[in-house]
């Protein structure tokens, strides 16, 4: 799973604009697949197809990226690829939590279904509809940023464009913190 993955990060770093372009910008590089097999501590000979990737990112789960991401930093740190200089006091990784808005809908409809976990705001009686997300990222002195992990604010249980209960910020950043104490303890 995790090479699946890697390829499709792949196709977003050399900007594949299709799977078409992603299979003859990635295929047969042997290069970047020796620095791929380094890094998962595989033995690839040659990338999927586009095609391939797709049907399988259609099954993957939130849950699995989400862990796919925290193996990657755990990797990154256990390798001594972080090394300590980044430490805050040589002993803690400086850990930023940010929230971002990372789509804007004028509605909350897509092909006739409501769209879940938008927040909304009105002004002037125009409505617009927006993904929020609280990301932790990884601070690094060389002013390289690494994701680490992130939560989306969910308003899932709205009627008539009223929350029952509206998730905010601060709760998606304490959810975040529970999960970032779960998975990278000392």
């Amino acid at each position: 799973m995790a090479v699946i993955i890697m390829e499709a990060i792949l196709m977003h770093i050399f900007q594949a604009r299709s799977r078409h372009n992603a299979n003859f910008k990635l295929r047969n590089k042997k290069r970047i697949i020796k620095s791929v097999n380094k890094f998962l501590n595989t033995d690839l000979d040659n990338f999927s197809h586009g095609d391939n990737i797709e049907k399988i990112f259609k099954k993957l789960s939130v849950e699995e990226l989400r862990n796919f991401l925290a193996d990657i930093i755990i990797n990154l740190i256990r390798s001594k690829k972080i090394n300590s200089k980044n430490k805050l006091f040589e002993e803690y990784y400086m850990i930023a939590i940010d929230m971002t808005q990372t789509q804007k809908f004028k509605t909350n409809q897509l092909n006739g279904k409501k769209i879940k976990g938008l927040s909304f705001q009105t002004t002037n009686g125009k409505t617009t509809y927006s993904r929020k997300v609280v990301e932790a990222k990884m601070l690094l002195f060389n002013k390289l940023i690494l994701p680490v992990m992130s939560e989306f604010v969910s308003n899932d249980d709205s009627v008539n464009d009223e929350f029952k209960k509206q998730d905010c910020e601060l709760k998606a950043a304490y959810r975040l913190i529970d999960r970032l104490k779960k998975n990278f303890r000392g």
